[in-house]
């Protein structure tokens, strides 16, 4: 997830449940000069994270990006946001699973995802503890899930020394104040993605936590000290 503004020298990337609907759309508004409003075309529904808007980028493409609008690597200001990797993982089950019940959708849209889940005999919209034993399934397929649940190091890449600054999910206000400089106005984000109960970590099984904290490794190698 990536977003640039060339006329302030600024590249932005985050992840998916990482504030990422917010951060896109407030600079949306840097970048234009008035703010997103949602919209269709042609029939076709198209949010902040359209693919002709904000698609989905990893770093690689993101790098590319830089390229293609020729900003200056050594000028160009470079931030990210990153959270710790069991609350995200937390969030997006709350977020994509039981309250969007995105696979439940996309099973209603897809006889052949529909009848994957069939075969293996897994709920759309299981509980906590199906959804972590069964993680691998799902992610294979739930192109949702899959987007959401990306180790953050595919989104930012595996070198913390890319960026001007790093800053924690928790203390948003300091990357706030960040672009806020970058910009020469005040930037402030709406926290735009509400839905879904919260959940601690605490309540995961020991099992369970160790399976989370494996599958995201190498966010905590790179990002722990950010978290």
């Amino acid at each position: 997830m990536t977003v640039i503004v060339p006329s302030k020298n600024l590249l932005v990337t985050m992840s998916p449940k990482v504030a990422c609907t917010s951060i896109k759309t407030a600079l949306f508004q840097v970048e234009n000069g008035f703010p997103f409003t949602p919209f269709n075309c042609c029939g076709s529904f198209r949010s902040i994270h359209h693919p002709a808007i904000y698609p989905a980028l990893d770093f690689a493409s993101a790098e590319k990006l830089m390229d293609r609008n020729r900003m200056d690597p050594f000028k160009t200001r470079k931030f990210t946001v990153v959270r710790d990797p069991v609350s995200r993982f937390l969030s997006a089950y709350t977020n994509r699973v039981t309250y969007y019940r995105d696979m439940e959708r996309e099973c209603a849209q897809n006889p052949e995802i529909r009848s994957q889940f069939d075969e293996l005999g897994l709920p759309a919209v299981p509980d906590l503890d199906v959804f972590i034993d069964n993680f691998e399934h799902y992610v294979k397929l739930s192109p949702s899930i899959r987007l959401h649940t990306r180790r953050q190091i595919y989104f930012l890449g595996d070198d913390a020394a890319f960026y001007t600054g790093v800053f924690s999910f928790n203390r948003i206000h300091e990357f706030e104040a960040a672009i806020s400089e970058c910009i020469g106005s005040d930037f402030r984000l709406e926290k735009l993605q509400t839905g879904g109960e919260k959940i601690s970590p605490d309540v995961l099984s020991p099992a369970h936590l160790t399976k989370i904290r494996r599958i995201y490794a190498k966010d905590f190698d790179v990002y722990s000290r950010f978290f």
